[in-house]
């Protein structure tokens, strides 16, 4: 009969810690050890069993383990390659130093906190990484009762020496990383007391054998008649002993550690139905209700919202996109990426309006973070300056997903944004679309308080079509004439910001240069273009109180020509609005390289400081 291991720890003479790179992905190791752990995990996605908890963790994972608290290794069935970093430190660490010194209180709070395990996130966890990569040197040996070593296991690398650094200069590194844990709000607390770790640890043999068990079983029918026969009990004093020591019922257990599975699946763009029965349900409706239930939000969603991001975390440009937010040491990219999906929920497809049976839809960029249990997240309880964005296409193609990159900069900061669809020219009159956008900026007045929306830093942005749009959503008033989506809007939506990706600001003068096929989609054939075109034209709605706008534009720009630009700007300054034209030497239609955008943003962020938006 299987059983928790206790992991044997060596240190080297003269060391209280020890930091190795095991890989144990085909090894089921359910283990525990007097010594506490910080585990650090790159991967696509794997599962955190600590103690009675189990959540999926995605692309990377950082955990700090108590003395003695049970844990599955993390590597466990990873089926990408990954890296793994892990850091063992006796149970007398500094001895009486973390209770004696005052300055070392935060950090002994964390040690105590870390017998219920702890999971880090955000940017916590991208600047521990960034620290244990650095402390990082090679690979020690790992012996449990019972178990091969870890070079029989998968080839880990022989153990080395970090060079150049005193053990001194080492543990200088590591009490830095634990005084950044102890004041990181970007925690997760892994379990809610100690009993069931107690009383794990009082029956090794059988709580390790039924791990095992519904590890081999979940995606068959696991029954708890064979599990209880496994370990020598009736089945009812088994599922008195199971919930006594999990606080749950098997069969709960099961489903959870099944989602969980599920979960991992999903994110590796397997369909809901073959997720479903994969992990051992055989009913898709039950399926949908049970996922619902324990991960807050139905499988498809779920799905969804990992492929709005999946794109964005594999794609370079995303790593380009974040090194524009203008901060001055930073982290790995690729793991600024992987902190999105940390504390960024996506919404999608959320219905903003609906016209003659069209439902417009938006979808929702909102910091938050994961609770691990029911109600599962929390939104930032501090308001946050908001990016609605609209996408271009010449008003007659393009979606809210398409330019998805534009995006990032914003969520990286700590900024809701919503990006919305509008109807196109082939469904509706380009007064209407100034209505959709106008009705989204509505929505996210509606949704302030749900989402943590700032409507006093509401910034309203957009490319060529969108940048047109843009300007007519932020500069209209209360007032405007026209109707807007289907009924008119009477509340006044001030925004703090207009950030105009060479979009037109007169229509009139633009379409000289339109072919007839365009111009006609545009007006619908109307006998007065000239009117329609004045009423859709931004530099129409310039007053003294329009909000600050930026553009960027091309010189080169022969789409949506750049002559115009200088037109918007000159208007605004005549009524005293503040405004920034960036020029874009000998650029086209946005067709803007990595150190062009760099620049760029970089006045985008000086911009939105200078007029309150954003932090200095």
């Amino acid at each position: 009969m299987n059983t928790i291991q206790l992991e044997t720890i060596d240190f080297k003479p003269g060391k209280s810690f020890k930091l190795f790179s095991p890989r144990l992905r085909n090894t089921f190791l359910w283990h525990y050890h007097p010594e506490f752990e910080l585990v650090y995990v790159e991967a696509d996605a794997g599962i955190r069993h600590v103690g009675t908890h189990i959540s999926t963790y995605t692309r990377s994972d950082l955990v700090f383990i108590g003395s003695n608290l049970p844990h599955l290794n993390f590597d466990y069935r990873l089926r990408s390659d990954y890296h793994q970093i892990v850091i063992q430190l006796r149970c007398d660490f500094m001895g009486t130093a973390l209770g004696l010194t005052p300055e070392f209180e935060g950090i002994a709070k964390l040690f105590r906190t870390a017998e219920y395990g702890i999971a880090f996130d955000g940017r916590t966890k991208l600047e521990v990484a960034k620290k244990l990569r650095q402390l990082e040197g090679g690979a020690s040996p790992l012996r449990l009762e019972g178990v091969p070593s870890l070079q029989q296991l998968e080839g880990v690398p022989s153990p080395q020496q970090l060079e150049g650094q005193s053990s001194l200069e080492q543990l200088l590194q590591l009490i830095d990383i634990f005084q950044i844990l102890a004041d990181s709000d970007e925690k997760t607390i892994l379990n809610k007391d100690l009993g069931s770790k107690n009383f794990i640890l009082k029956d090794k043999i059988r709580m390790g054998a039924i791990y095992e068990y519904i590890d081999a079983e979940y995606h068959r029918q696991p029954d708890v008649n064979v599990v209880a026969q496994k370990v020598s009990l009736t089945t009812p004093a088994f599922c008195r002993y199971f919930r006594r020591q999990t606080n749950m019922t098997f069969t709960e257990f099961v489903n959870q550690y099944r989602i969980e599975r599920a979960k991992n699946l999903l994110m590796q763009n397997n369909n809901v139905s073959e997720t479903c029965y994969a992990v051992g349900i055989d009913s898709l409706s039950y399926f949908n209700k049970l996922f619902k239930e324990i991960a807050g939000e139905n499988p498809s969603d779920f799905r969804r919202r990992w492929k709005l991001l999946t794109p964005l975390l594999l794609s370079l440009a995303v790593a380009l996109l974040l090194s524009l937010a203008g901060c001055g040491d930073k982290p790995d990219p690729i793991d600024e990426v992987a902190a999105l999906y940390s504390n960024t929920q996506v919404i999608g497809n959320i219905e903003y309006n609906k016209i003659d049976s069209i439902s417009l839809l938006l979808d929702v960029y909102v910091p938050f973070t994961r609770l691990g249990e029911p109600p599962w997240v929390k939104y930032s309880d501090i308001r946050k300056p908001t990016l609605l964005f609209l996408h271009g296409g010449g008003w007659n193609s393009g979606d809210k997903i398409s330019r998805s990159l534009f995006l990032m900069p914003y969520i990286q900061k700590g900024w809701c944004v919503v990006t919305a669809d509008y109807r196109l020219i082939n469904k509706a009159t380009l007064p209407g679309m100034i209505g959709d956008a106008r009705m989204a900026l509505n929505w996210i007045y509606d949704n302030a308080n749900k989402y943590k929306f700032d409507t006093t830093k509401i910034v309203v942005s957009g490319e060529s079509a969108g940048g047109h749009l843009a300007l007519m959503t932020g500069l209209m008033t209360a007032d405007s004439s026209f109707m807007e989506g289907g009924r008119q809007i009477h509340r006044p939506m001030k925004v703090a910001a207009i950030i105009n990706w060479f979009g037109v600001p007169d229509l009139v003068l633009a379409a000289k240069h339109w072919d007839s096929t365009h111009l006609k989609e545009v007006v619908k054939n109307d006998p007065h273009p000239d009117s329609i075109l004045r009423l859709c034209s931004p530099v129409n709605y310039i007053t003294a109180s329009s909000p600050p706008v930026i553009t960027i534009h091309g010189d080169s720009d022969k789409a949506a020509r750049y002559e115009q630009a200088p037109i918007l700007h000159d208007k605004l300054n005549k009524f005293g609005v503040k405004n920034y034209l960036f020029t874009v030497k000998g650029k086209k239609h946005g067709n803007f390289d990595g150190e062009e955008m760099t620049a760029i943003y970089k006045e985008v962020w000086r911009f939105l400081k200078e007029n309150g938006v954003e932090k200095r």
